[in-house]
């Protein structure tokens, strides 16, 4: 635009897309206020836009695997940790800790069905909200109301994000008391469903 060169004090400017991994995400603009740009410019600015947008690429890829690399090693500790517990109760209590903690979660949860098999209590808590606590405390829902959340989960390790303006009666019971996503996991031995996990 004209205005914005003349306000600059501008009396050339070049223009270059910065593309990554084929998507446009921004130009590489230059601007001179002594002289016109020569044609001889062009190849020269175009190359540093395309260095300018791999040295992007490279940047984000980087940042891609170091994160990769955080959750391996998290989760390999976090294996040591469950390896080396001696009863159940240490387990959980390992589960749900390194719940919050990975992801920075308010509260963890895992649901067990109860002696009988029709509801889903909470077996284990960690919060660092004492109001969270008391909420999931009195959360033992029937199996049945969990029935849509687990059809939401087919497969081993299939994680799931509730909105808890959802319709299902797990989501309107968070909703109720201030919850408003929820991340569910499916525990599974083979098709049998042990318990899910939320946070």
């Amino acid at each position: 635009p004209r205005t914005l060169l003349d306000a600059a004090g501008a009396r050339s400017m070049m223009v270059a897309p910065l593309v990554v991994g084929g998507i446009n995400i921004g130009r590489l603009v230059a601007i001179r206020t002594d002289r016109e740009f020569a044609e001889a410019d062009r190849p020269l600015f175009e190359g540093i836009a395309l260095q300018l947008a791999l040295a992007l690429e490279t940047a984000d890829l980087y940042r891609a695997k170091e994160e990769e690399a955080e959750v391996h090693v998290a989760l390999s500790r976090l294996g040591r940790e469950l390896l080396a517990a001696s009863s159940v109760p240490a387990v959980l209590d390992i589960l749900g800790q390194a719940t919050l903690r990975l992801l920075r979660a308010d509260t963890a949860v895992l649901f067990l069905p109860d002696d009988d098999g029709r509801r889903l209590v909470p077996a284990a808590e960690e919060s660092g909200d004492a109001r969270a606590q008391r909420i999931f405390a009195s959360a033992g829902l029937p199996v049945a109301a969990f029935g849509s959340l687990v059809r939401s989960l087919p497969e081993v390790g299939t994680v799931y994000v509730a909105d808890t303006a959802a319709g299902d009666a797990v989501s309107r019971h968070a909703a109720a008391h201030g919850f408003r996503r929820i991340l569910y996991v499916g525990l599974r031995r083979g098709d049998e469903l042990l318990g899910i996990q939320a946070a």
